[in-house]
């Protein structure tokens, strides 16, 4: 039985200083571009399917919560309040305002977390909020409600969730604007 080549020796040759047929070194063979956009194109694919095949799994799984939740309500509506079908109620298309739930929260931290270390004002974050998401107001009255509470909202969850610090003075008056910084 012969013994098992160091690695470092292959292709060096035999004792004698000769090349044995076996060990003939290796040559690096250049891959050609087609065939490898052609790989790589067929991984990033073969990835992309994975991704949505997990997210068919998960949304599978969110339909069947959603389901046990709206026969729970209807249940629950049929023993509070006979007279009302279920099937009388017609659905709505919640949170969509912003382009989804937790769209406000999610744009207020990243540009928070943009400024960072500085502080941005409030009146700054609802101008921009106003922009990013399209929103026409009818009246400036209408314009100070969204800063007063939804985005005041927004930014004093954040504060009580440490997420945010105020650097101005707050006495608990909800129309008073003041500065936020990321921590």
């Amino acid at each position: 039985m012969s013994p098992v080549p160091n690695i470092k020796d292959i292709g060096r040759g035999n004792e004698s200083g000769t090349l044995d047929q076996d060990d003939v070194p290796l040559r690096r063979t250049r891959t050609p571009s087609d065939l490898k956009w052609t790989v790589n194109e067929l991984a990033a694919v073969k990835g992309e399917i994975e991704h949505i095949d997990r997210e068919v799994t998960r949304l599978k799984q969110r339909r069947a919560q959603l389901m046990r939740m709206a026969k729970a309500l209807s249940t629950v509506s049929q023993v509070i309040a006979a007279e009302v079908h279920p099937a009388a109620v017609a659905p709505v298309h919640a949170h969509t305002r912003y382009g989804g739930r937790g769209n406000l929260r999610k744009y207020l931290r990243e540009t928070l977390k943009a400024a960072h270390p500085g502080a941005v004002p409030t009146n700054v974050l609802a101008d921009g909020a106003v922009q990013v998401f399209g929103l026409r107001f009818s009246s400036c009255q209408e314009r100070a409600r969204f800063a007063d509470n939804n985005l005041g909202n927004a930014l004093r969850r954040m504060c009580a969730r440490g997420e945010v610090e105020r650097l101005h003075d707050y006495a608990g008056l909800i129309s008073r604007g003041g500065r936020l910084r990321y921590r």
